[in-house]
């Protein structure tokens, strides 16, 4: 356990790394409206993975005890593609979104769901060596080719994006090579017994991932309407820097509900996961604040002088917020998807809320606090869940509700 657990947190470094230098290059480039650019074509794919991730995503650990490989990798792609269907006419009439960056939106929200598919399922068959060398080359490839259309400046977002899908093949091809490698029978009539029970298991779940998707990406939406596009880009590397902080958290969450599934787990294993990821964001965060805000300027671009002062407010969350990141990936792992559905539910009602009051009040501040008082709410809702259900946690045969 201890030795996979090195693997995501080395993979997850190095990746956290290399996407720290193509933000770098990006914000240098495009701007705080470039990254603005970035940022809202972002919140409307991770929005597509709300939906296409039903027959996915974090619930395949758990499906991958019950049904074979090929037939749940091919459910989920048809459903995918069923999704990017149906949601482009809405979001052509929705959002303000280009036709050009409609047609990324349909082609990253399939492969970003793919990808998602592949650690899912590399973390259940414990291949956590091949899953960091994957995390390490999409970014790796991202960075070179970024880096080369820069020398020649002629880095626009719409390159980004192509640079973007470029840096995902590798992963592709080897999706393709887990899906039809095994000689697995499959029928038409067991893809629907596979995508009915995605549907009730991971329907519940992506209920829940809306929420927090929304407890996430709710802010970008108001900042686009209340204040500007620029606004977007800085509050876009705030979430960013977040979500680099909570990397390696995500990848002990991830070797946890690995381990989870079997049935010599032990519950004690989350107090040390969650004691570690805890040591690792306070350091990162100590680390940011300790920078003078003069580098960062000088790092991104005048653009962002305002991004230390938010991760300065939101710091104690964040770094709290790696509990509920270990402990809601447990749940999936158990099945118990109705508890982080409940600890999303409630910060999704206190995000819609109170976001565009404190944005109006207090601009992007209030932004990342309405944030952070969302994630709060998750975070103690969680913990009680967690500790008032702990007798049943034992049990690797938790029952679906």
């Amino acid at each position: 356990m201890f030795k996979n657990s090195l693997y995501q947190i080395l993979g997850n470094v190095i990746s956290a790394v290399m996407n720290l230098l193509i933000i770098i290059f990006t914000a240098r480039i495009l701007g705080a409206e470039g990254r603005g650019e970035i940022t809202y074509l972002i919140t409307c794919i991770g929005l597509l993975q709300v939906f296409t991730a039903i027959v996915g995503n974090s619930v395949m650990v758990f499906m991958l005890t019950k049904y074979q490989q090929k037939e749940i990798l091919i459910s989920s792609f048809l459903w995918t593609l069923f999704i990017a269907v149906i949601a482009l006419p809405f979001v052509f009439f929705i959002t303000k979104l280009s036709i050009t960056n409609l047609l990324y939106f349909v082609l990253l929200g399939i492969i970003q769901t793919g990808f998602n598919n592949l650690t899912a399922l590399y973390s259940y068959q414990l291949k956590f060596r091949l899953l960091t060398i994957l995390k390490i080359i999409q970014p790796l490839i991202l960075l070179i080719l970024i880096f080369a259309m820069s020398t020649f400046e002629i880095l626009n977002t719409n390159i980004y994006w192509q640079l973007l899908i470029i840096s995902f093949l590798p992963h592709f091809g080897f999706l393709l090579f887990e899906t039809f490698r095994k000689n697995q029978k499959i029928t038409f009539h067991s893809l629907m017994v596979i995508t009915k029970h995605f549907l009730k298991l991971g329907g519940l779940n992506q209920l829940n991932n809306l929420m927090q998707f929304a407890s996430y990406r709710f802010a970008v939406l108001i900042i686009m309407r209340m204040l500007s596009v620029k606004d977007v880009g800085i509050f876009g590397l705030w979430l960013t820097v977040t979500d680099s902080i909570w990397l390696i958290p995500v990848g002990l969450a991830n070797v946890n509900m690995a381990y989870a599934t079997k049935s010599n787990y032990s519950v004690k294993s989350i107090l040390k996961y969650i004691l570690a990821s805890l040591a690792v964001s306070l350091s990162l965060i100590i680390t940011i604040l300790l920078i003078p805000n003069d580098f960062f300027v000088w790092l991104l671009g005048k653009d962002f002088t305002a991004l230390k002062s938010l991760i300065l407010i939101s710091s104690p969350v964040i770094c709290l917020f790696t509990i509920n990141i270990i402990i809601a990936n447990f749940f999936s792992a158990k099945g118990l998807i109705k508890y982080n559905t409940i600890s999303s539910g409630l910060g999704f009602i206190s995000i819609t809320s109170i976001t565009a009051l404190l944005t109006a009040q207090f601009g992007l501040k209030g932004a990342v606090m309405s944030n952070c008082i969302s994630y709060f709410i998750s975070i103690v809702v969680t913990l009680i869940l967690f500790y008032r259900n702990s007798s049943q946690f034992n049990s690797n045969s938790i029952p679906i509700n």
